[in-house]
């Protein structure tokens, strides 16, 4: 009997490990055998990043004086240049095999989602077993890792977000309810370290790709309407919501080396008026 449990137990580990060599093998493939380059905002990020090596400025220029830029969030320019600094300057080739990684991680992060949101206990596995499998064939997101695109590191981030909510929510709204964890507050600190996770990974996803506040939104609006059920806990999740916004609000912030006569304004961008004007002249 204790033989053909430790078989099934280590047969899904096995099953497991299989998925992960191909969801990353898969991706290495693709990153390899598609590379794509053409994007014009792939070209934007990567002179961005060489900017930043070797000009020591966050600028998009081709040129001097390289003007610091606010076109881009530094988010992935910066892995961008982390990737360079160790693999050689330019090199897209070692940024879509880091990339390649990452989304077999992503995948990984899918299953462990899977795994927390299946309410029955004996299907868990299960659940993510499927979830793994489908994350791994997916060709609608391994595309993503032969671009120069933030499209990877934003998955990332988003799904880690997610697991690191799911956590959290696991911990406050389930500890909660036990008498012992009312008596002892400590009990809370674990759910609070979950809950700063994600308002990290939620900063972190933001500074990447700007819209990725929308899941910061989605989670915070989630955590809102589980407290409104139970009306003691609105005051800990109101705190909770606001510390993670005060939180996220101190990755907004701009380029000090800007100042006022670098940044565009209105008054000198061409308008229809003016070109009539100068045409009758």
């Amino acid at each position: 009997m204790k033989n053909e449990k430790w078989k099934m137990r280590n047969g899904k580990w096995i099953v497991f490990l299989g998925l992960f060599i191909v969801a990353g093998t898969f991706r290495i493939f693709v990153a390899h055998h598609w590379s794509n380059d053409a994007p014009g905002d792939s070209k934007t990020y990567a002179r961005i990043a060489r900017n930043v090596l070797e000009q020591h400025s966050y600028s998009d220029s081709e040129g001097p004086p390289y003007q610091p830029t606010l076109i881009r969030l530094p988010g992935y320019p910066l892995v961008l240049a982390a990737v360079y600094k160790v693999f050689g300057h330019g090199n897209n080739g070692a940024v879509r095999i880091v990339q390649a990684l990452i989304d077999t991680a992503t995948c990984g992060l899918i299953a462990l989602l899977a795994f927390y949101w299946e309410p029955d206990e004996d299907r868990k596995r299960a659940a993510a077993i499927a979830a793994l499998a489908l994350a791994a064939v997916c060709p609608f997101t391994a595309i993503y890792s032969a671009t120069v695109l933030t499209e990877v590191p934003t998955m990332f981030l988003a799904v880690a977000m997610c697991v690191a909510a799911t956590l959290a929510f696991r911990k406050t709204f389930t500890a909660e309810d036990t008498e012992e964890a009312q008596k002892h507050q400590g009990s809370l600190k674990p759910a609070l370290k979950w809950w700063l996770i994600a308002g990290l990974l939620g900063g972190a996803a933001v500074l990447v790709r700007p819209d990725s506040g929308l899941f910061v939104a989605a989670i915070g609006f989630t955590l809102l309407l589980t407290a409104l059920r139970v009306p003691t806990r609105f005051a800990r999740a109101f705190a909770n919501i606001c510390g993670r916004l005060c939180f996220l609000n101190c990755f907004h912030t701009r380029p000090h080396a800007l100042d006022d006569s670098q940044r565009p304004r209105l008054s000198s961008l061409p308008t229809a008026g003016s070109g009539a004007r100068r045409d009758a002249r």
